[in-house]
């Protein structure tokens, strides 16, 4: 019986939830090819990391600096991946609970 759940979870799997995330993640790695040449995110981690000298808040204070001081159009793009990425977590969230809830009796 277990087998026969298994191989029915992994058929709905593989047909419902695995294109969906997959065209998410291809979004994603559009946008973030677009917004490449004109976000610096490397730096401004490296640059964050030196300034806050091991202080989460003072990290987390100069990424909203550098958040709120950028163009318009860039801080949309940033809360538009914000976004996908948040949808990318919960479909995968619903999925392993589903999993997780094929096993309980």
């Amino acid at each position: 019986m277990n087998k026969l759940l298994w191989k029915i979870y992994t058929i709905w799997f593989l047909r419902r939830i695995l294109p969906l995330i997959l065209i998410q993640v291809a979004v994603l790695i559009i946008v973030l090819k677009l917004l490449a040449g004109k976000i610096f995110l490397g730096k401004i981690i490296e640059n964050a990391s030196i300034a806050s000298d091991s202080n989460i808040w003072e990290f987390a204070k100069y990424l909203l600096g550098a958040f709120l001081q950028t163009n318009i159009a860039v801080q949309i793009f940033i809360m538009l991946i914000l976004s996908v990425g948040a949808l990318i977590l919960r479909d995968l969230g619903r999925a392993m609970f589903s999993y997780l809830k094929t096993f309980q009796k």
